[in-house]
């Protein structure tokens, strides 16, 4: 009896550690429909990056940069490179604005990716997140509804030592420093 129980003590753990050490890679969704532009409501999701086991691990931020260009940027707390690339919006049947959609990234380049589960009723975002060389992580993000906010997310990528894009050498200077200026030239739509 007492060899079972350690069989079946070794089993569990053997579970837990594999599932968490080579955890199930992240695949684009098959059989919906791209959403073109990304949903209606434009303004950024602002949440935190988790571990599994809910313990906040870092920033996450799911916003647009115009023209239908949506962009997730991860913010580790562990002091780690940020990271940022490009999602998709996808729909079953025809996209409407009371509709669940899925939300999915991935940069070629380096092999991370996202999948989430966007509610745009609620205005709430939920999914994993799977970096290179690392474990899963979690995140739950919330929809901005101020106008600061949408120039928070265009500082966050534009502006600092740290840039996602930086801004050319060419940019007036004082929007280099003040992102809450950037809508005297700018909308949050790409103009």
């Amino acid at each position: 009896m007492r060899t079972t129980h350690r069989v079946i003590y070794l089993g569990v753990l053997v579970i837990l550690v594999g599932c968490n050490l080579f955890p199930t890679p992240i695949l684009p969704p098959a059989g919906l429909n791209i959403v073109p532009g990304g949903p209606a409501n434009t303004n950024p999701y602002f949440g935190k990056l988790r571990t599994t086991t809910g313990t906040p691990i870092g920033d996450f931020m799911l916003a647009s940069c115009g023209c239908g260009d949506w962009r997730v940027l991860i913010e580790p707390s562990n002091g780690l490179a940020r990271s940022s690339f490009p999602v998709q919006f996808f729909t079953d049947g025809s996209y409407t604005t009371d509709k669940m959609v899925t939300v999915y990234g991935e940069d070629e380049e380096s092999g991370e990716a996202m999948s989430a589960a966007l509610n745009q009723l609620e205005g709430l975002t939920t999914g994993v997140y799977q970096p290179v060389g690392e474990m899963q992580s979690r995140f739950d993000a919330t929809r901005g509804d101020s106008h600061n906010q949408p120039v928070e997310a265009c500082g966050k990528c534009h502006i600092g030592d740290d840039t996602v894009y930086p801004l050319p050498p060419t940019h007036p200077q004082k929007y280099k420093t003040n992102p809450n200026v950037c809508f005297e030239c700018h909308t949050v739509n790409g103009g």
